[in-house]
């Protein structure tokens, strides 16, 4: 993809990623078990903008 297609899907992509780290650090990891860690984190790799592999785990 080059061009105008590709300048958007970086942009998409770092929105995603932006997205995903700013879940990631809002997360209380001082007073939640281990599970709990877990089961956000994989919602975190469901967000929008995952693969549709991701969307399945």
């Amino acid at each position: 993809m080059e061009g105008d297609g590709q300048r958007k899907a970086f942009i998409d992509a770092l929105s995603h990623l932006k997205r995903r780290i700013e879940l990631f650090l809002m997360l209380p990891l001082q007073s939640i078990d281990e599970m709990s860690i877990l089961r956000k984190l994989a919602a975190i790799g469901r967000e929008e903008g995952a693969s549709a592999k991701a969307k399945e785990a």
